[in-house]
């Protein structure tokens, strides 16, 4: 046999010993239990707080937010986008956003996780984050069919003033 045979007969046992030891075993158990699909539904409050600069100024908005997040047995979590609010004073907008991870039980539940910021600057797609708020080792668990509401401001951090956002959620777990 040639030397050029024998390499490719030897890639070849190789490539196949690969594939095979990559492949499951059958002790291993796959994901099961249902999917769940998370809506995360609410609105923002806007505070915009000039009153250090021009006397008792404040200005304000609001807007609202939906968005679906969903796990299932092979996509154990998500993460949501961030959800833009309405711009106050034409310098002041927040954003949240949320993890929904499955839960180990495998029975629809979910655990849920918010991120907000508030941002502020001399425009209203100013990346300038001035607060922050994270539900860090605090979540909501939401068992199959189970809603909750609530709210939490992301308060003016690392500036002076009271510029702030406030967040008020309602979140909600369909089991498919």
């Amino acid at each position: 046999m040639s030397v050029l045979r024998k390499a490719l007969a030897l890639a070849g046992t190789s490539a196949a010993v690969a594939t095979l030891l990559a492949l499951p075993t059958g002790s291993a158990s796959a994901a099961s239990g249902p999917s769940s699909l998370v809506t995360l539904s609410g609105s923002f409050s806007v505070v915009d707080d000039d009153s250090t600069i021009f006397g008792s100024s404040y200005e304000y908005a609001s807007s609202s937010f939906r968005q679906y997040l969903g796990t299932g047995p092979t996509h154990p979590y998500e993460y949501g986008a961030d959800i833009k609010s309405a711009c106050a004073g034409g310098e002041v907008y927040g954003t949240v956003s949320a993890k929904v991870t499955r839960s180990q039980h495998e029975d629809g539940s979910v655990y849920v996780k918010f991120y907000g910021r508030l941002f502020e600057g001399s425009s209203c797609s100013t990346d300038d984050i001035d607060g922050t708020y994270f539900t860090q080792g605090i979540g909501i668990n939401l068992t199959p069919g189970q809603a909750k509401s609530g709210s939490f401001k992301v308060p003016m951090q690392f500036e002076s003033g009271q510029d702030s956002v406030t967040v008020y959620y309602n979140i909600k777990n369909d089991v498919h």
